[in-house]
């Protein structure tokens, strides 16, 4: 096993033990790479991808369709409804986590049967390239994941040079209309937003997401509104928030669609999804009509 693989089998077991155990008792009897990996996330089966282990997935949860090929991968539930059977059945020698979302208890029956899993849980945009160089490590395929690893990270460096400067606007991003749902700053958005010129206008909330009311809205009464649903949902929100003519992101029409599967997922393609809201929010800036927030 080369140095930087080993190096990285000991950091995993120090941050979770149960897991680093398993790749440290595989360095010790000849390392060899996981070849049958089952994603608990779609976000994860994208980082497995963008390291250069695609080929190696044989078990996907619901709504993992990226890269498209994954969507005919076998199923094995959806990320809060792990079915267990399944996943044994596939005999994977990896299990890819996602302690945010995956059930505790299923988890904890998954590890009864001695089967080694990591953890995939980024919390920030600079997570996204470590963890594609991590599992790079991890699968062996060091050269394709760091060379993509440092173009996302490079990509990044470039939006927040451009875009990371004032004015600022404040943004609301709906998650889910009914009930509303947005982001705090704990959350990935929250920091593509910043990192784009805006401020969150529920950035002083250390929650990732949770439920709020029109009244709070309209009380923060943000310059932008970004509107995360799906497409056949967002006529209709949008049309429920032009009902508000108070609002400032109402009365200059800035309210945009943004595509979700870039954004509410800690993925490769956050990215790009990043990308799209510091197009729309600079072109918000460009008009006149709107008012200005100070850093």
């Amino acid at each position: 096993m080369a140095p930087r693989a080993a190096r990285q089998v000991l950091i995993d077991w120090l941050k979770a033990p149960l897991a680093g155990l398993f790749f440290y008792l595989w360095a010790l009897n000849g390392w060899t790479a996981p070849q049958r990996i089952v994603t608990l996330s779609p976000h994860a089966a994208e980082l497995v991808c963008a390291a250069g282990a695609c080929e190696r997935i044989v078990g996907v949860v619901d709504y993992t369709d990226f890269p498209p090929q994954l969507k005919h991968r076998p199923l094995v539930g959806n990320y809060a409804a792990i079915n267990i059977e399944a996943i044994l059945t596939l005999k994977p020698d990896l299990i890819i986590t996602w302690r945010k979302g995956n059930p505790e208890g299923a988890l904890a029956q998954l590890a009864q049967f001695g089967l080694p899993m990591i953890d995939s849980s980024p919390v920030k945009l600079e997570d996204i390239a470590k963890e594609i160089k991590r599992l790079g490590n991890i699968l062996n395929t060091t050269d394709q994941a760091n060379k993509v690893a440092d173009l996302l990270q490079a990509q990044l460096d470039a939006l927040k040079a451009h875009f990371y400067r004032p004015p600022v606007v404040s943004v609301f991003y709906e998650i889910w209309h009914q009930p509303l749902m947005t982001i705090g700053a704990d959350q990935f958005i929250s920091e593509a937003i910043n990192l784009c010129g805006g401020r969150n206008i529920f950035s002083d909330i250390h929650k990732p997401a949770f439920s709020v009311n029109v009244e709070a809205v309209l009380a923060r009464n943000p310059q932008v509104i970004l509107i995360g649903g799906e497409a056949h949902t967002r006529d209709s929100w949008k049309s429920d928030w032009l009902k508000w003519p108070q609002l400032k992101a109402t009365q200059t029409g800035q309210i945009y669609f943004v595509p979700p599967d870039l954004l509410q997922r800690p993925g490769p393609r956050l990215v790009a999804g990043t990308a799209v809201i510091c197009y729309l929010l600079d072109q918000a800036k460009q008009n006149p009509a709107l008012g200005r927030v100070d850093r």
